[in-house]
């Protein structure tokens, strides 16, 4: 990219990066998500090596050149990905069978309690941190901690929609 353009201006740039290089960097990202924090390192220098090269940004902070062309990190996208593909298995929009995958506590007991009632899942015991790392094991906890109105949407766009809603709304109480 480097040596094919000559003007590289944040939407000329950012349009030919989602293009060609994300798709690259981001395939299989379900079955294979990067465990170990240089993996992660790696994939994200890429990113930011790439934004290095956009000439209208100035010598802004990489985060910073993210939020104002509209873009994440890619471990971000990573983690939206894994929850999008968890409400599509959940809710059985997917083929994948929601049992081979996830517990429910629903499934559990028949009380009714919180986690009852909110149809969370249950996290599974995993001893070796290989099985950590299983799209099953990851995605719970971050499921479980997403909020009642973003779980429960009624479509994947309304989900996509909500769930973005929730990390801006993190990120901006992160920030005060």
């Amino acid at each position: 990219m480097k040596r094919t353009l000559t003007y590289r201006d944040s939407k000329v740039f950012v349009g030919i990066y989602k293009q060609y290089t994300r798709p690259i960097l981001e395939f299989g990202v379900q079955a294979w998500n990067p465990a170990k924090v240089a993996d992660v390192k790696t994939l994200e220098s890429v990113q930011r090596r790439a934004f290095r090269l956009v000439t209208d940004q100035g010598d802004a902070r990489y985060e910073d050149k993210l939020n104002r062309v509209g873009m994440t990190t890619l471990e971000s996208r990573r983690r939206r990905g894994d929850q999008i593909e968890a409400f599509k298995i959940i809710n059985d929009m997917s083929v994948l069978k929601k049992t081979d995958f996830f517990q429910f506590v629903q499934d559990r007991h028949d009380i009714d309690t919180r986690s009852h009632s909110d149809n969370l899942l249950v996290p599974e015991k995993c001893r070796l941190n290989l099985r950590k790392n299983f799209f099953s094991c990851r995605t719970v906890n971050d499921w479980n901690d997403l909020p009642y109105w973003v779980r429960f949407s009624s479509s994947v766009n309304e989900f996509k929609n909500n769930y973005d809603k929730f990390v801006e709304l993190q990120l901006l109480d992160n920030t005060m």
